[in-house]
């Protein structure tokens, strides 16, 4: 009787030992699989992220390059600007010395101011068209300015979409590698529960 129930016994503890390590071997080929997967979705998301930080680095790049354009615009407008002003002060003065020359040459010869209004109506004529062109070049520069500045607005929403992506993709990057360590510490748990039980399992000595 004694011997058939140690037998029947040690019968169960062989089958709750074959049991259990089958568990176990299934659990760490689960975790084993789970890691794998997670690894991968962790190398995939930082592949994702350092695209977006070359995307950045190029953006900034562009910035530079904008920022210098600016620059250089300013300059053409303020040279523009000088330049204009002083074709106009210089053609009026021009205008005035011509006339006050031919007013007293006219009156000195007692001639008509005929060929000198002429000369005058050429050079305002003149200074007419020099206007007109500087009009032009300044509106010109006024247009590259709009676009210039539309250009810096669209990279500025890039990069806020861009910075946006990637706090999004280090979220999901931490949550992963949290679920990691998560089933890391379970493994170790099972691993423990089933060490406790094959010692509980153990016959006495």
């Amino acid at each position: 009787m004694n011997s058939n129930n140690r037998d029947e016994i040690e019968g169960v503890r062989s089958r709750l030992e074959l049991l259990i390590a089958a568990n176990h071997a299934e659990l760490s080929k689960r975790i084993e699989r789970l890691e794998e997967r997670l690894a991968s979705s962790i190398a995939e998301l930082k592949a994702i992220i350092a695209g977006l930080d070359q995307r950045v680095s190029v953006l900034e790049t562009g910035f530079v390059e904008l920022k210098e354009k600016f620059t250089s615009l300013k300059i053409t407008v303020i040279v523009t600007g000088l330049s204009a002003t002083l074709t106009i002060i210089l053609g009026v003065g021009a205008i005035n010395v011509s006339l006050l020359s031919g007013m007293i040459g006219a009156f000195e010869s007692g001639r008509g101011m005929g060929s000198e209004g002429m000369e005058i109506r050429h050079q305002l004529q003149a200074l007419q068209q020099q206007s007109s062109r500087s009009q032009q070049q300044t509106e010109a520069i006024q247009q590259q300015t709009v676009k210039l500045q539309q250009q810096t607005d669209a990279m500025q929403l890039q990069m806020r979409e861009m910075q946006e992506q990637t706090r999004s993709l280090q979220k999901q990057t931490d949550s992963l590698q949290q679920q990691t360590s998560g089933l890391r510490e379970e493994m170790r748990e099972v691993k423990r529960l089933v060490e406790r039980r094959n010692a509980s399992d153990q016959p006495p000595r």
